[in-house]
Formats: structure tokens, sequence, C-alpha cells
């Protein structure tokens, strides 16, 4: 382990949630594991030995039928509460412990900075953290307990043996050493082993991902992408296997290691100095010789299960560390505590410029523009150049390198974010949609307005096919939670991310592509419904169409990270610059692809 203080820390961690959730759970942990050992021990060494010491003194018929009954009765007991405990009391409180870590982790999530998905070291935190998490704090706790019950069996079974002759301490601790010290390297190289078959791994799974999923199958239909797919599943199996082959003599020799000390130290040592005992040495009686000849299997088991226990705790207390340490993240992003009760604020950008962490150049240089409360706003320009990044700029999900954002005239640093948040309603390109039901899909939220959703749902022209063919807001979108789930064209998929936005009606709208998979007639006909839904809100559109955002208020053409042009459509064509440049080309392919129909 790293270092006792933050192993013991982390296992602090571990006792406040399992008390926290079933604060019943450690104690009946404790009483359930005691009562397995001691029923082992009871039955395995102490009954016979009892019958064995009193062999020769001839026991009474009803002191042996009392000793059975007891002893059975103790046993009836055990399995009794041992039966409740793991067939209904583990089943129920594992469940309330997942859903306990599994929130704070989903929790969390929400928390952080967006930033931290594009740092591969904080991303592979994050991923570690959700990968299990529950089921490896659970197994670590179960295994405290089991390595406790490990060494109380140990302990017992070595007093008891100590009893007959001092000499057999020696070789119950060796192999007991052995094992932890070893087993404390190997279970680092255990997970080092681990870690490095994570990216080939994840090369396996997304192959694996390829040709399951239906969208990648129309490229595999049509071209040769199956031979580069199958190509990096072979590299990566041959990656696999050099990896393995680095790590599995060393794996392997801890458990050579282990098996001699245990079969050779343990087994046969025991069995040769008792033999010595009674026929050389004459300090052992027979009586003697058969109780340690029948605790062998037990104690060799209780010594290998304890060295094991070790290693497993050590292995789960990395992944509690995970745990810990993706809850401990700090935020860039420090939430304000001001909410402003402006509904119609300007939106301000005051020398405003970003780079994203570890880049070397500026996305965004020196933005200087004001968003009056309900003006129609277009930002336009080529790929890469920033737009996207600007609306995370203006929604808070990364602060300016400089400069500063105002809303009501106050920076948004200091508003919390959340709230501040809950004033737009933004569809990104890379919308999702979610495989629950229709009603959340267009509410985003876990409770819909039916009312509201069909007359949204008018406004994007999805509500015929909804009406005719769904007929209910309560079917599941796509098949990854059913089978049958609702399937939806690209057209259709766009259009229902839309609905959210006549849905949630909120006085900031933000739009960053959102016709890509329309044909112009529909797109005209939904940018006419959010051009009467939303006359008096402000509306934000990022988008490639020109001709579709000539009648916004003002035009935004960014261009090497700055504002290059800004106006109405009239004045940037007057001005011939880049816009100007721009819209003509478009309007000639439109004509041209008119004249080849």
């Amino acid at each position: 382990m790293k270092s006792n203080k933050k192993t013991w820390s982390n296992i602090s961690i571990l006792f406040d949630t399992i008390k926290e959730v079933c604060p019943f759970r450690v104690l009946y942990s404790i009483i359930n594991i005691a009562l397995e050992k001691t029923n082992s021990i009871l039955f395995s060494v102490l009954l016979v030995k009892y019958i064995v010491d009193n062999f020769e003194n001839g026991l009474s018929t009803h002191k042996i039928i009392g000793i059975f009954l007891i002893t059975g009765l103790f046993q009836l007991i055990t399995k009794i509460v041992g039966s409740h405990y793991y067939n209904i009391y583990v089943p129920q409180s594992n469940l309330k412990i997942e859903k306990f870590i599994r929130e704070k982790i989903y929790n969390k999530s929400m928390q952080i900075d967006i930033k931290n998905y594009d740092s591969p070291e904080i991303y592979k935190k994050f991923t570690l953290a959700m990968s299990d998490s529950s089921g490896h704090i659970i197994q670590l706790y179960e295994t405290f307990v089991s390595l406790i019950g490990s060494i109380y069996m140990v302990t017992t079974i070595g007093i008891i043996m100590l009893t007959i002759n001092s000499v057999f301490i020696f070789f119950v601790l060796i192999p007991l050493l052995v094992n932890m010290i070893i087993g404390k390297k190997f279970n680092r190289l255990h997970y080092k082993y681990n870690n490095e078959k994570i990216q080939n791994q994840r090369i396996r799974n997304y192959v694996n991902r390829c040709f399951f999923y239906k969208e990648y199958t129309l490229d595999q239909k049509t071209t040769e992408i199956h031979n580069a797919l199958i190509n990096h599943f072979k590299n990566s199996t041959i990656d696999l296997l050099e990896i393995i082959k680095k790590n599995s003599g060393s794996i392997a020799a801890f458990e050579y290691i282990y098996m001699i000390t245990s079969d050779v130290v343990v087994y046969l040592g025991c069995i040769l100095f008792s033999v010595f005992g009674i026929f050389i040495w004459n300090i052992m009686s027979v009586s003697g010789c058969i109780v340690v000849i029948n605790t062998l299997n037990n104690m060799i088991g209780a010594l290998w299960q304890t060295g094991s226990l070790y290693v497993k705790m050590d292995k789960n207390l990395l992944f509690l560390e995970n745990y810990s340490d993706f809850l401990k993240l700090s935020n860039d992003i420090v939430d304000g505590c001001e909410v402003s009760e402006n509904e119609c604020a300007n939106i301000i950008f005051k020398n405003v410029s970003f780079s994203y962490p570890n880049a070397k150049d500026s996305v965004l240089q020196n933005l200087t523009f004001e968003i009056p409360y309900g003006q129609k706003l277009a930002i336009v320009g080529i790929n890469g150049i920033g737009k996207s990044t600007l609306i995370k700029l203006m929604l808070r999900l990364y602060d300016p390198t400089n400069g500063e954002i105002m809303f009501d005239g106050k920076n948004i640093k200091l508003y919390s974010a959340t709230e501040y948040r809950k004033k737009f309603s933004v569809l990104f390109q890379d919308y999702q949609l979610y495989s629950f039901s229709l009603a959340t899909n267009i509410s985003m939220d876990a409770k819909t307005d039916e009312e509201s959703a069909r007359g949204s749902l008018s406004k994007t022209e999805l509500n015929g096919k909804v009406d005719k063919v769904f007929n209910s807001l309560d079917l599941i979108v796509g098949n990854e939670i059913e089978s049958n789930g609702l399937q939806f064209s690209k057209g259709e998929r766009q259009k229902l991310a839309l609905t959210r936005l006549f849905y949630r009606k909120k006085k900031y709208i933000i739009l960053d592509e959102p016709f890509s998979n329309l044909d112009p007639i529909t797109e005209k006909n939904i940018y006419c419904n959010l051009m009467n839904e939303f006359r008096k809100e402000t509306l934000i559109v990022i988008s490639h169409r020109l001709p579709s955002i000539s009648e916004f208020d003002r035009i935004m053409l960014i261009d090497s990270g700055c504002v290059a042009e800004f106006g109405n459509h009239n004045e940037l064509m007057q001005a011939k610059g880049i816009y100007y440049t721009m819209y003509n080309k478009q309007m000639e392919m439109f004509k041209d692809g008119e004249e080849s129909e």
C-alpha cells in the first residue's frame, strides 16, 4: 500500500460510506463472520481435539451425545444467520450502497468542469471511477471483513497448535509473512498490468461497437473500412499478448513461491515434525499428531485466504483511491453566489480571449460586442474558427483566458453557474437522443407536460408521425434499452431535438448548426416558427447556411479568432467583405443545383 496514512484514510472513507447507508451492516458482518469461522474451528479442530484427547480416558455415551448436540445447534444457528445474511440482507444493502455511490459519482460529474473531459489524465480517473466503483468498494468491504475472519481463524488454530508444541508457530508465521511481502509487490504488478491493458481494451471495445452499431453499417457495406477495423483488432491483440508475456512470468513466480511455502513448509514440515516428535524425540502424543494433521488443511486454507485477501484488499483500495480522487477533483470554474432576477438582460463580451488548456494559440482573441435582449444574432464563419467555443464561453462552460462576459451589468463569474445556465435553452450540433420515453426526450426532464410536448412537436412538423405511427409519448426512443424502441431518420432526430426549444421556452435560445439534416423547405418553416414563438426573446444561431439567416437583426462573422465583420445582411453585402463572398458563393451553388435538376 502506498502509505499507511492514505490507506487508513481510504478505509475510513469506506466505513463512513457503509455506516451512512447501512448502519447495521458492520455489526451484522462481524457477527456472521465470527459465527462462520468459529463453527469451522469448532467442527474441524476443537471437536476432533476434544474427542481424541479424551479417547483414552473413555468418554461416556451421554457426554458424546451432549457435545454433538451442542455443536449441531451452533452449526444450525450459524447456517440460519448466514443464509439470511447472504441471501436477504446483503443483496438489499449492496443495492443501497451502489445507489449511494453512483449518485455521488453522477452528482460530481455534473459539477466538474467540462475542460476535465479534455484532459486524458483526468478523464482516465473519471472512467476508472465510473467502472463499477460501487462493486469494487463493496468487494473491498467484504474483503476487509473476510480478512478479519481469516486472521481470527489463523490466530485461533495457531494457538491450538501452539498448545501442542511451540515449534508449530514457525510453520504458521513464515508462509503468512512471505505471502504478505510478496503479495504487496504482486498486487502493484497486477495493477500496472491492468493499466497497460486499458488502451488495447479500449481499441478492442471500439472495434466491437463499430461492428455492432447500426450507424457504422453503411460504411462497412460500401467501403473497405472493415479491413482497417480488423487490422486494429489484430494489432491490439498482438500488443495484449506482449503485455501478457511481459507480466505473466512475474505473476506465475508469485504463485510458485506461495505454493512452495504453503505445501512444503506448512504441510510437509508439520507432518515431518509430528512424526519425529512421536517416534524419535518423544515430545508429542499420537492424539496431538492426529489433531495437527487434521487441522493442516484448515491452516493452509486460512493462510492462503489471509494472504490472498490482503492482496485483494490492496487491489480494491486502488479502486477506492480512484473514486476518492475523483470526488476530490477541484474546479477552475468557481461558482458565484448571486442570482440575476432580470430575465431581459443584455449580454456583453469585453476583450474576451480564450485558449484551450495546453494549446499554443488562442481560439478567440479580444472579442468585444453586445447582444441586446431580444436581438436575433447569427454567428457565421468557416469550420473550426471558434464559433461553438464562443457559445460555451457564453454559457460559462469555460472561463475566458482574458477579458470578461457580462450579464445584467455584472461579470457572469459572480452568478451561480447552475442558475445562470437555466436562463438558456441550447441545441448543440452534437445533440443526443436518450433511450428514454419520447416525452423525456422533449422535456429533457423527469416530468413532462403532454399538452405542451404535443404542441412543440407540431412546430417542428414531427406531430404527424408521432400521432399516426406512434400515438404515444411514453414509447422508448432507440433500441439500447428496448429492442423495439422508436427509430428516427437523421432529419427526424434533428426535428425531435429542436422540439426541446419550443417546449422549454427560455428567454435565451441558442442553436448550433440546427438544420444540417433538414431540407430547405422544412428549415424555412421551422425558422418561421422559431421567429414567431420567440419574437421578444434573444435568439442566437450558428449557421453555415447564410441565406437562411439573412433576415436576422445582426450577423457576426468570426475569422482568425476575431470579429471580422458585424452588421445586418444588407450592411455586410454592401461592405463586400468575407460575408459577401461566402453568401454569393452559396447562392451560385444553390442555383447550379437547381439548374442541374
